[in-house]
């Protein structure tokens, strides 16, 4: 095969697989939203835009297209302990099977939070939060920037 056809289907087959994997971090929150041990939240721009009083934070929060979280709570029956282990496994997996790179790390007294990237014209941000009580995955879409990722790990984006 020649260069120019493998550029050619790169090019297509790149936006392909990002949204393939946005397709699968929704297939995982519509899984696991529905299991009454599990809160969710969901909020899209149009939202955004009347959360924060802050024009920097307004700036910052424009950039982002969607957000997503799941909280399970650890403990309680086996079943609802078998919810966040197979939630955990699952957002793992697909970490590591679309090449995410890992940006931030934090253990601190046994609470992991890790924040993973996947850079492109319309990335994705996950973040998890492993702790003794619960586990937690947050999933931003959007112009994911360094001043978006830098106002994420030092607190700047301010919510009301």
């Amino acid at each position: 095969m020649n260069k120019s056809l493998i550029i050619l289907l790169s090019l297509v087959l790149f936006p392909l697989s990002m949204s393939a994997q946005t397709k699968q971090l929704d297939k995982i929150f519509a899984t696991y939203e529905n299991y009454k041990n599990v809160e969710s939240v969901s909020i899209t721009p149009e939202l955004f835009a009347t959360l924060s009083a802050e024009a920097k934070s307004n700036e910052l929060l424009t950039k982002i297209r969607l957000l997503k979280i799941l909280n399970v709570k650890k403990g309680g029956t086996d079943k609802e302990r078998i919810v966040w282990i197979n939630l955990r496994t699952d957002v793992n997996k697909l970490i590591q099977e679309n090449d995410f790179s890992q940006i931030l790390k934090v253990k601190e007294k046994g609470d992991i939070l890790e924040m993973y990237l996947k850079k492109s014209e319309n990335s994705v941000l996950v973040f998890t939060a492993d702790s003794q009580i619960e586990y937690a995955v947050f999933y931003l879409q959007g112009n994911i920037d360094k001043s978006v990722i830098d106002a994420l790990i030092t607190g700047e984006i301010k919510i009301k």
